[in-house]
């Protein structure tokens, strides 16, 4: 099965993916004497882990944006690494911005809004299987606070709300069990890629095309080499597996099924240039245009916009353009003359072929199929991301890591049985 001339290397066990899931397995596969090494299509290490380091010191997140949860799995590394955080402000401290105007949270009772986030809790109380948008229609709510709460839910769960389901994001609530709260990487969530990957076997820039298996043996084959080892990883998302990877012979039905089910939702991040350091900490809702989370730091120049959802692809190209950008700039900082905006960076993570989207959102089927596939196949086919976490931690980066250690210890078993 080996092609002439592309050079051979022999492992234990080869990963495929130097994402969050992916380096942490192979860390621990190294730390106990397994040969291991890493595939990596991009020519950095991180996957979603992206942090744009720019001239005036500050980090900007492209990809993952916080650590969710004051117990989560993150802190074990963020701390061995001797990485910098600080807490971020709660859903009580976000505004909205409509037709271009900035509310704080705290102005939506007397306006007769419900805050999103209590409608969300009230959605999850019967765990109805339907979809959020159709729940949402069932209740008695005012056509604002509606509106109001299908922008929340798309871009805190990634996915239009026809598509989310009621039940799918109850399991995932109640399955929750990092405890509250969230903070930033004040260095960069890419310094944690960075760390997990000092010292392992990396292959930056072969993105794997197949993989030949039989029990107990693999070839994971890139356009460069060919890597054989008794056991593989693979971390990739499962449309990236479905449409770029070939397996030899196919997986199994139900990991197909499984690949195919489990998409990711659309994921843009822009960042934004102001004229003026933006004068106070800003944290804003968008309805307007494309939507998304909006947020600035006080004293720094830039706006970053995140817009998750069925207009994500949209928001890639529009705000390009220019317009909405000093519109929202103008609503969350009125005295200060802040525009315009010049766009700096844009990633539309959704167009990554590496990727295709941002992360696994909770819709019909969903956890079953991550169930089915994070199973390992004949002890010599291992699957992790955030994909295959299930309920526990779906599309956080938590989440990721622990998949990757629950791959080691199956791998160790696995190979530690032949």
């Amino acid at each position: 099965m080996t092609r002439r001339g592309v050079a051979d290397v022999v492992a234990d066990a080869v990963v495929v993916g130097a994402g969050a899931s992916g380096l942490a397995c192979a860390r621990l596969l190294a730390a106990r004497g397994i040969a291991v090494v890493v595939l990596e299509a991009r020519d950095r290490v991180g996957g979603r882990l992206c942090t744009l380091a720019t001239s005036n010191g500050e980090a900007i997140e492209l990809g993952a944006q916080v650590i969710h949860g004051r117990t989560a799995s993150t802190w074990s590394v963020v701390e061995e690494a001797r990485l910098r955080t600080e807490p971020m402000t709660g859903a009580e401290a976000v505004s909205f911005v409509i037709a271009g105007r900035a509310y704080p949270s705290t102005e939506l009772p007397s306006r007769g809004i419900a805050p999103p986030w209590l409608v969300e809790a009230a959605l999850v109380e019967d765990a109805a299987d339907t979809s959020v948008f159709e729940r949402l229609r069932s209740l008695r709510l005012s056509g604002a606070t509606r509106a109001l709460a299908v922008q929340w839910l798309t871009q805190v769960w990634g996915a239009d709300a026809a598509t989310l389901t009621v039940e799918a994001i109850a399991d995932v609530r109640r399955a929750w069990d990092s405890g509250d709260g969230e903070w930033r990487v004040v260095d960069g969530f890419a310094q944690i890629a960075t760390f997990l990957g000092d010292n392992l076997d990396v292959r930056l820039g072969d993105p794997v095309r197949r993989i030949s298996w039989s029990p107990r043996h693999v070839e994971a084959i890139t356009d460069r080499l060919t890597v054989n080892a008794r056991a593989v990883v693979v971390t990739v998302p499962p449309p990236v597996v479905a449409h770029q990877i070939g397996f030899e012979p196919r997986l199994p039905g139900d990991k197909q099924l499984a690949a195919e089910r489990l998409r990711l939702g659309g994921a843009v991040v822009v960042v934004h240039r102001l004229r003026h350091l933006a004068p106070s900490p800003a944290w804003a809702l968008v309805l307007d245009g494309c939507g998304g989370f909006w947020r600035a730091r006080a004293g720094s120049p830039f706006l970053v916009a995140c817009v998750k959802g069925p207009r994500a692809g949209y928001a890639a190209g529009s705000m390009a353009e220019g317009g909405l950008a000093d519109r929202v700039a103008a609503a969350l900082f009125p005295a200060a003359d802040p525009g315009p905006a010049e766009v700096v960076q844009v990633v539309d993570w959704g167009a990554d072929p590496y990727v295709c989207g941002g992360f696994t959102y909770p819709s019909a089927g969903v956890l079953l199929a991550s169930q089915a596939w994070a199973a390992p196949v004949d002890a010599t086919l291992f699957f992790a991301g955030e994909a295959s976490c299930g309920a526990r931690h779906l599309a956080t980066v938590q989440g990721a890591l622990e998949s990757g250690s629950r791959a080691a210890d199956e791998v160790s078993a696995a190979l530690s049985s032949t």
